[in-house]
């Protein structure tokens, strides 16, 4: 009786398994172009959906000095927003009263974006702790408090720690040659 409930629960596990081996199969394989009843072109969502994003912290070295103060760069909490919010509805009024703005300025920000976007731009809001908090308890998709890394343009000797960049004009020389 028991080896007969066992292969009976087997029987079944790896038919449920195979079912949905089966329909994953079907949406990537079979309906990439016209998934569901509302016909998703997966294709074009996922190119979609990969194009949005926004670089905050390029992976270089941090370097502090010996009281663990940043030498070459500075990190802020900032919000950053994506441009698909003008598409749906979110509480932008609990957002604009948490960062002490006005809604029309974030509603006017959004409108004008075409990818994602430090709210503030060249001069971004710096957001405390407890409003970079309250606004990713919101949970709210396309609305993020994180910390955005800058460099400091005028760090002495940057050339010792290996912070110095080139210019985007001379990255294309050194890629051609």
């Amino acid at each position: 009786m028991k080896k007969k409930r066992m292969r009976l629960l087997a029987l079944f596990l790896t038919t449920f398994m195979l079912m949905l081996i089966g329909r994953l199969a079907y949406i990537q394989l079979v309906s990439t172009e016209s998934f569901s009843k509302h016909d998703v072109n997966l294709l074009e969502a996922s190119v979609n959906q990969r194009s949005q994003i926004l670089k905050i912290d390029d992976g270089r070295g941090k370097f502090y000095d010996r009281n663990g103060e940043p030498l070459a760069h500075e990190e802020i909490p900032t919000l950053v927003l994506f441009p698909f919010l003008k598409k749906m509805t979110w509480p932008i009024d609990e957002v604009a009263s948490i960062i002490g703005k006005s809604e029309a300025e974030l509603k006017r920000a959004i409108e004008e974006a075409d990818e994602p976007f430090v709210f503030g731009g060249d001069d971004p809001i710096e957001l405390t702790s407890s409003q970079s908090k309250a606004i990713n308890e919101l949970k709210i998709p396309g609305v993020f408090a994180v910390n955005e890394k800058l460099y400091h343009d005028q760090t002495p000797a940057a050339q010792l720690i290996g912070t110095t960049n080139i210019s985007d004009a001379e990255k294309k020389n050194v890629i051609r040659t």
